[in-house]
């Protein structure tokens, strides 16, 4: 999916129980240095949150809960940098429990979140290169993403695949 301005939501399958493992992985080439490649919040300020900053990754986790010290959230990892010269770069966060996995290309990060394992409630929908605006649909933030995304996966969902099948559970902007 490569238009120079694009943005997806990807809503969930509502299951009863939260996996203890979540997994996302995707490939991208920007064409600007700043811009949000994903997005996902919970109702409490709790929200993950990948953008390309002044060309390079951050991954951003908070927590949101007030019944937590503040030095728990939020968590601000960085990887990588000039990662807007229009090459390709893979991506892999891994959030295992409470170890958080942040991958560029085979740079890692590793990082073990303090709380409980249950500490980052986020809702049933995650979005690609851009946050969706509440209370208005089908708009996203002037953050987005400039460039090319593919190989969109969550928890094993191919999201590209969905979306080029235009699947109920994907709205593209």
């Amino acid at each position: 999916m490569c238009p120079a301005l694009f943005a997806l939501l990807y809503k969930l399958d509502k299951k009863p129980l939260k996996p203890v493992r979540d997994v996302i992985s995707l490939k991208f080439k920007a064409i600007q240095s700043n811009g949000i490649l994903l997005h996902r919040e919970g109702q409490h300020g709790n929200h993950i949150t990948l953008e390309l900053i002044k060309g390079k990754l951050v991954f951003f986790l908070n927590s949101g809960n007030a019944k937590l010290p503040t030095t728990i959230a939020p968590v601000t990892l960085t990887l990588g940098s000039l990662l807007d010269d229009q090459h390709w770069y893979s991506v892999l966060i891994e959030l295992l429990d409470t170890q958080v996995n942040f991958t560029v290309n085979k740079h890692t990060h590793h990082f073990q979140a303090k709380g409980e394992s249950s500490y980052l409630d986020l809702n049933f929908e995650i979005s690609f290169g851009g946050i969706p605006t509440p209370g208005r649909a089908w708009t996203f933030t002037c953050q987005s993403f400039h460039g090319c995304l593919e190989n969109l996966y969550y928890n094993g969902v191919d999201v590209t695949e969905l979306a080029k099948k235009h699947k109920p559970q994907i709205l593209m902007m």
